[in-house]
This record gives structure tokens, sequence and C-alpha cells, in this order.
């Protein structure tokens, strides 16, 4: 707080000082000058207080803007960090400071790795990959999917939590994931996972919608087949792969079958999920699965 002087100057020689009205006039001024001096210190003591709280008022110290929510000021502290930053944050709010692992039922439990942080319209969204401790043909991976939200302190906090929700491989394995934006309105994760069955190699392709209300599964499909480790000298191999092509954003797309077998599968969308059309473009091959 500022401490202000106020030096009066002396009378003028010669004045009356005995008159009354000389009196009257001594009083009032200082009144005036009191009230003035208390009216600059409450302003220096509203001053300090605004400054030091970041609420200075209109007029006095800052100029008035408009208050911006919890979730603006985290937001933008927390976005301007690296990725690395953001994923130890984010697995932080999960997982605390101990392992990152999630008991997904009475007898399962998973540990995560390799995650990535997720920015969607309505928040943050870890998405991480599972794998069993005691794998084993069995037990199949996953990916768990966490929905966040951010803090004025510059943190997350757990919203809801889906810790084995996208389908994985047997011997415990994670599938392999990607995010894409032009499939639904959403990011969707698009995984593929599998295995080896007596000498088939067999994966299948998933696509799952990070929706406001919770991760959606919008498609399973058949993604890659090899029958190569099961064939004897006199068998023929049979064998594909799936590509998504021909997207038509959060409406339709391709999936593309190439090998010994070449088909295309068209998708449309049905509500909450893509459902194939039968129609001339999509072909009518069946395809090996095992």
């Amino acid at each position: 707080m500022n401490q202000r002087n106020n030096q009066h100057s002396p009378l003028p020689d010669g004045s009356n000082r005995s008159g009354r009205g000389w009196w009257i006039a001594l009083i009032l001024g200082a009144v005036l000058l009191a009230a003035a001096a208390g009216w600059w210190i409450a302003r220096d003591m509203v001053s300090a207080t605004a400054v030091d709280d970041g609420l200075a008022p209109a007029g006095v110290g800052a100029k008035a803007e408009p208050a911006a929510n919890d979730q603006d000021v985290a937001a933008g502290a927390i976005r301007d960090l690296g990725d690395a930053q953001q994923l130890a944050l984010a697995m932080e709010a999960v997982f605390g400071a101990g392992r990152p692992s999630i008991r997904a039922s009475e007898d399962v439990v998973f540990d995560y790795s390799d995650g990535r942080l997720v920015w969607t319209e309505f928040g943050p969204v870890l998405v991480m990959a599972g794998a069993h401790p005691d794998a084993s043909p069995v037990v199949t991976g996953t990916l768990g999917i966490f929905y966040l939200r951010e803090t004025q302190d510059t943190r997350f906090e757990l919203v809801r939590s889906w810790p084995d929700e996208v389908l994985g491989g047997i011997m415990s394995n994670p599938p392999e994931w990607s995010i894409r934006n032009d499939v639904a309105r959403n990011p969707v994760i698009t995984s593929q996972a599998g295995g080896v069955w007596q000498g088939y190699a067999c994966d299948t392709g998933e696509l799952t919608e990070l929706a406001p209300d919770g991760p959606r599964q919008l498609l399973l499909y058949p993604a890659y087949y090899d029958n190569s480790g099961a064939l004897d000298e006199t068998g023929e191999r049979e064998f594909y792969r799936a590509t998504i092509r021909n997207v038509v954003p959060g409406q339709a797309f391709d999936v593309q079958y190439a090998g010994s077998v070449n088909v295309t599968h068209r998708y449309a969308r049905k509500g909450g999920s893509y459902r194939r059309t039968i129609d001339t473009a999509s072909g009518d091959a069946e395809l090996p699965q095992c």
C-alpha cells in the first residue's frame, strides 16, 4: 500500500487567527482534507488486494475482462505442454503415482503402456494398450479408454473408464491401433488384433468411436487371413489383407480386400453403427475366415 504524505503550507502572515470566520474555514478544510486522505488510502488498499487476487475491478489497476471458466483456464495451460507431459498428467489421473495397472474383473488385471492422449470436442481421452501379465493362448490383450476432465490447477481427473473396451489378440497382445477422423464426427480408434490357430492366421478389425457418452463400437470386420501355416504339399494358399478406402465422412466407406481374394465390401452408417450394403460394387465372393 502506498503511503501518501500531505504537507500543509503555513498560513500567510497577518491572518486574523482569532476571527470566527477563520476558525470555521480551518475546521471545514481539515474535514475535507481527512476525507480526501481516507479516500486515497482506501483506493490503494482496494488496488493492492485486487492485483494480488487477480480480480482488479474495471477502472482500478486493470481492465475488466470476461471471466474464463475452469475448463478454459486448464485447457490453455495443459495443451501448451509437450505431448510427453500431457501423457504423464493423464496417466497420473488414471493410475496415480504407482504401477499403471487396473483390475478389470475378479481374475483379470491389465498392465498398461504405449498410451496416447486424444483431444476431442468434449474433452481429453486417454487410450492405453493393456496386456495381462500372465500371457496365454486364452488371454487377450486390450485397449483401455479413460475419459478425463481438466481442473483449474493444470491437472486431469478421471471421469469414466473402460479398462478393456477394445478387442486385443491372443497371448495377451494389445491390438495395433491408430486414430482417424473421417469415419465419424468424433475421433475413431481403428484397431486390428487376432492370432494364429493351428497354422491359420486371422485378424479382426474394429472401429470404435470416442463419443461424448462413451466409446461406441461401429464395426467388426475380417481384416487379415493367411492359411500358409496349415498347408500341406497339395494345399493352396489363401490370403487377404483389408484396407479402408473411399470414405464419405460420417456416412460410408469401402473395405477393400487384396490377395488371393479380391473383393470390396461397402459399409454405410445406420444409426449407431456401420452395416454392410449389398450392391453391385460390393461383390459377393466369400472371404475365408478362421
